[in-house]
């Protein structure tokens, strides 16, 4: 049997959206339905997919409408249909999506749908990663900025182009437990000016190949420094809580630029003392953590 034929197969033996969401709603006891109680299980629906309990197959509009099997860590990028069973993502969309439960396959079939899942990832993700990064017209990788997004995602930033891309993308997410790896923490230490040292080397070298196929760009994306580590050559910020602007100013890198006078600089600051009269001391001495208000609460909360 041909892949093509086996997977619509499976898809005719499968349910729907629709009907793995009742499933879930008919083994509860709950005698009072309100908004709350359907969202608790529209989320077990995702849930269930995204843990690989159930999976699914859809048409792809990005393959052509062809019938392909939908890899169970993208569910936590996609918004999800569950009434016209239908999901979307910031380059995918998938429609009639069914689903059967993973136990319920041969060991054989198991293969064969791993094999179809595997082939969806690698097709659909670089052919998307190739377009949209050559997009950036980055020459160097001094003119790359990664902003650290919440929910998952990353800004990559070029010269002409801002895309908003799944951390998968970058190869950045553990797949088999569906959270951010290790080469993700080592780049928001880089961007806290925490210092990665050469234990990590393994990881990093793993990383640097990484961005070397998806960006090709000249050079070394990182470098190694004695003192502070393994350094990137492109900027990162981690904005994944925005709203603390000065948690988020403390924690953003940029590479140092040799063409910069930072001795003049400097110098042209302590000259410009005769400003200071413009800045009265009582906020110089004001405790910002202890005002009342919500940048002021939330800051409290935080450090406690």
């Amino acid at each position: 049997m041909s892949s093509k034929d086996f997977l619509e197969t499976l898809y005719e033996s499968g349910i729907s959206l629709r009907e793995l969401l009742h499933l879930y709603i008919s083994e509860s006891h709950e005698q009072v339905w309100d908004e709350g109680l359907q969202e608790m299980f529209e989320r077990r629906v995702l849930n269930t997919l995204v843990s690989g309990e159930y999976l699914a197959l859809g048409y792809s509009a990005d393959s052509r409408g062809e019938l392909v099997a939908i890899p169970p860590h993208r569910w936590r990028f996609l918004e999800l249909d569950i009434i016209e069973g239908k999901a979307k993502g910031e380059d995918v969309r998938y429609t009639g999506i069914r689903c059967f439960k993973r136990e319920t396959l041969s060991e054989d079939e198991q293969k064969a749908l791993m094999a179809s899942l595997a082939q969806v990832d690698t097709t659909e993700s670089d052919t998307q990663d190739s377009e949209s990064f050559e997009a950036l017209n980055a020459k160097a990788w001094s003119d790359i900025t990664l902003r650290f997004l919440k929910n998952d995602f990353v800004e990559v930033g070029g010269p002409d182009k801002k895309i908003r891309v799944s951390l998968e993308r970058l190869d950045l997410m553990n797949r088999t437990k569906g959270k951010p790896n290790v080469a993700f923490d080592l780049l928001l230490k880089m961007a806290k000016r925490r210092k990665v040292s050469s234990k990590q080397k393994q990881s990093i070298s793993r990383f640097r190949r990484t961005l070397e196929e998806k960006f090709k760009l000249p050079g070394d994306p990182f470098q190694f420094e004695e003192q502070r580590g393994y350094v990137p050559n492109f900027k990162i910020i981690d904005d994944r809580n925005a709203a603390d602007e000065r948690a988020k100013n403390e924690a953003v890198f940029t590479p140092y630029d040799d063409n910069v006078d930072y001795v003049g600089k400097a110098k042209d600051l302590e000259s410009s003392s005769d400003s200071d009269e413009l800045v009265i001391q009582d906020d110089l001495d004001k405790d910002y953590d202890d005002e009342d208000d919500p940048a002021g609460e939330y800051l409290g909360e935080y450090d406690r």
